[in-house]
């Protein structure tokens, strides 16, 4: 452990026992008897008493402490910074979480684009090639007609050839 966790780690445990002491007398206590209470359990022994207490106030945790500390909301429902951490911890997971999730929405969401533009590209190359197939469709089609009008009358048009060379 480095001397900064160290120090860290005691303004933490300094911190958890103002507002347990503060927790046991209701959230409210004269700030005479805080400091009292505080130098008798040698609480302030790394840092003023009234740097903690700035401190708690700066995170939300107590109220102005000129005539009495009173604990907010937020230092009543407080069971220790090991759960502030966790809560701290939990939050930056979900919003990882959150955010790898919207990148692979976003790289889903241009894989669907790319494979929608392969798709109109591969739709419009087949439509080109039916139109292909019906125009040689009605021409074969054309053409077998006039072949088979041909055929079923070669008699007749022989005669009539015959005929129309003769005179």
């Amino acid at each position: 452990m480095t001397n900064s966790e160290n120090m860290e780690e005691k303004l933490e445990n300094s911190l958890e026992q103002i507002i347990y002491i503060l927790q046991e007398f209701e959230g409210h206590l004269q700030y005479s008897r805080l400091i009292k209470r505080l130098l008798s359990k040698r609480i302030a022994q790394f840092y003023s008493i009234d740097t903690l207490l700035d401190k708690l106030k700066m995170l939300g945790y107590i109220e102005d402490y000129s005539q009495s500390v009173k604990l907010t909301l937020l230092g009543l429902e407080f069971k220790g910074f090991g759960e502030v951490k966790y809560k701290k911890y939990f939050w930056e997971k979900t919003e990882n979480l959150n955010l790898e999730n919207l990148q692979l929405q976003n790289e889903n969401l241009k894989t669907q684009n790319a494979n929608q533009s392969e798709i109109d590209n591969l739709t419009i190359e087949n439509l080109r090639l039916q139109n292909k197939q019906l125009k040689r469709y009605i021409i074969y089609s054309i053409i077998g007609f006039a072949v088979g009008a041909i055929l079923t009358n070669v008699s007749t048009i022989i005669t009539f050839l015959k005929a129309s060379i003769n005179h």
